[in-house]
Parts: C-alpha cells; structure tokens; sequence
C-alpha cells in the first residue's frame, strides 16, 4: 500500500538524519515488533515528532476546504 500524499509530504521535510531514524525504527517494529508496515511507519513518524518537535516546522497545515 502506498503512503497518502499528506504522509509523503511530512517525511519529505525531515532532515537526512531524522528520515534515516524514521525508516530504522519503522523497520524495526515491523520486522521485531511483527507490525503491519503501515502500523510502524505511522509509530516510528509519531515517534520522530515526538523526540523532534521542530522536525515539521516548515510544514503549512490545511483544514480541509480551505483554498491551497
């Protein structure tokens, strides 16, 4: 299954550092935690956040309706 457009977006204004983190830590809970990979992708961005709050400052939130 592929990510939503608003998931690839996020991971895309993480640094190089926080994205390889990102990926090891979803790899991780999926394979040793035998989550479904959607499931451990979504922890291990949560997870990213948490430890890094500013890690999606640039990021613009959109309510849905508003104009782009």
């Amino acid at each position: 299954m592929s990510q939503p457009d608003w998931i690839i977006e996020m991971l895309n204004h993480l640094n190089d550092y926080q994205r390889e983190e990102y990926e090891e830590r979803a790899a991780i809970m999926q394979y040793d935690g035998k989550m479904a990979r959607d499931h451990a992708e979504c922890l291990a961005l949560l997870d990213i956040i948490r430890r890094n709050p500013t890690a999606l400052m640039p990021l613009k939130v959109r309510r849905e309706g508003d104009l782009i």
